[in-house]
């Protein structure tokens, strides 16, 4: 486990929160400072290497996995990242030829 490296973290001191943004899913959610220092202890740490602690702290790994924030694998999601792309053109691109 570790971040995608499409996050984006802003935080928001006068609630004690922190916003989060995935670029690549779009995913966009607002944390507790407890999950993003769990989050920081999996940028600390080596891959794999964080576990959680406590049910809280599992279920906030889990759904933020499930949005993106947390990937299995960089290259899976580079990988991911150039499929989006693939299929995607400017609808000018064929003026070029």
């Amino acid at each position: 486990m570790q971040l995608s490296a499409f996050n984006v973290s802003v935080p928001l001191p006068s609630r004690d929160e922190v916003f989060l943004m995935n670029m690549l899913t779009d995913a966009q959610v607002v944390v507790s400072n407890d999950v993003a220092a769990l989050l920081d202890r999996l940028t600390t740490a080596p891959p794999g290497h964080v576990s959680a602690s406590s049910d809280v702290e599992k279920e906030a790994l889990a759904e933020l996995a499930e949005h993106g924030f947390i990937v299995k694998d960089r290259a899976v999601e580079r990988l991911a990242l150039e499929q989006r792309f693939r299929g995607t053109a400017p609808a000018w691109a064929g003026e070029i030829a």
